[in-house]
C-alpha cells in the first residue's frame, strides 16, 4: 500500500528533507518541492498526499521555506490540491482549514494534537536547552533562570533546567499552572506581579504576547540573557532589549534546527496514524 501513495512534500527546512528520506526508504513515492518551479499547480494536483510544513505559513501569504528563492503563495499552493488528497501540516491558517472543509478535503494539523505537541515541546525544551549553552560561558550550576508560562515547553524546559541545578522561577497566569509549577519544586510568582526582572541570568519566555515593558526590562541585569520561544507578537520588543543591553536570542523553529530527524521522524508517525 504505501508504494500506492504519492506523498508530495512542499517548502519547510531540514525536517522535511529529512522525512523526504524516511519516506522514500519505507517505499513511499515522495518528493520534495522546496524551489520555484513553472508547473507546481500540475505537481501539487498529482500526489494522494501532501505535507505542508511546520508552520505552513510564517507570513499567513507565503509557504514556509528556509530555501530564499521559494516563493509560494499558501491559497495558490492550496487551490491545486484535488479532494482526494489528504493534507498534513502545523499551523495551518484559519482561512486554508475553511477552504479545506467547503472543498470536502481531509486535513490533519499536528499543531493541534496533543500527543504530537507534547513530543514536539520535549523537542523544543532540548534545542532551548542548546541555545542556553550556547550563549553562556559559565558555568550553570545555581545559575537563575525565569521561565514565563507553564505550558508544555515550559513544563519540559524547566525540569530539563531543574535538572541542572539551575534555580527555576516559573511565572504565569494561570492559577492551575502556578499551582502545578509550585507542587512541582519549582519558585512561582503571579505575571501580572512580576515587575523586576534583576537577580535572574537567563530568561525563557513561552507567552505569545507582549508581557515586558520598557520599565520591567530596564530593571533586568545587563549580564542577563532573554530567550525569545514564543511565536508573534512575542514577549517583549526587541528593541528594548538592545536599549538596555540585554542579549537577545531568537529562538524559534528549533526542532528543525537542532532536531531535525527526530522531528522527521515524528511527522512520518503522526502522518501514519491516519493513512
Amino acid at each position: 500500500m504505501k508504494k500506492d501513495k504519492s506523498v508530495l512534500i512542499i517548502g519547510g527546512d531540514k525536517r522535511q528533507k529529512l522525512l523526504l528520506k524516511l519516506l522514500s526508504e519505507d517505499g513511499y513515492n515522495a518528493t520534495h518541492i522546496n524551489e520555484n518551479t513553472e508547473n507546481f499547480c500540475d505537481v501539487i494536483s498529482s500526489n494522494d498526499i501532501v505535507f505542508l510544513p511546520l508552520p505552513a505559513s510564517k507570513d499567513r501569504v507565503h509557504i514556509y521555506s528556509d530555501t530564499d528563492n521559494f516563493r509560494l503563495k499558501i491559497a495558490d499552493a492550496v487551490k491545486s490540491i484535488k479532494n482526494t488528497s489528504v493534507v498534513f501540516g502545523g499551523g495551518i491558517p484559519k482561512e486554508v482549514r475553511d477552504y479545506f472543509e467547503d472543498e470536502s478535503i481531509e486535513y490533519h494539523d499536528c499543531l493541534i494534537s496533543e500527543l504530537f505537541e507534547l513530543q514536539n515541546a520535549y523537542f523544543t525544551a532540548q534545542g532551548a536547552l542548546k541555545l542556553l549553552l550556547d550563549n553562556t560561558e559559565d558555568y550553570l550550576l545555581g545559575k537563575t533562570v525565569l521561565i514565563t508560562g507553564f505550558g508544555r515547553i515550559a513544563t519540559a524546559l524547566s525540569e530539563m533546567l531543574k535538572n541542572l541545578n539551575m534555580k527555576v522561577t516559573v511565572a504565569a497566569r494561570n492559577e492551575l499552572q502556578l499551582k502545578t509549577a509550585k507542587l512541582s519544586g519549582f519558585q512561582t510568582i503571579n505575571l501580572k506581579e512580576l515587575r523586576n526582572l534583576s537577580g535572574f541570568d537567563f530568561i525563557f519566555n513561552t507567552v505569545p504576547y507582549r508581557i515586558f515593558d520598557e520599565k520591567t526590562v530596564s530593571l533586568a541585569d545587563r549580564k542577563c540573557v532573554y530567550f525569545e520561544l514564543a511565536s508573534a507578537p512575542f514577549g517583549v520588543d526587541r528593541e528594548l532589549t538592545q536599549k538596555y543591553d540585554i542579549r537577545y536570542v531568537q529562538g524559534g523553529a528549533l526542532p528543525g534546527k537542532y532536531l531535525p530527524l527526530s522531528s522527521a521522524k515524528l511527522l512520518k508517525e503522526y502522518m501514519e496514524q491516519f493513512i
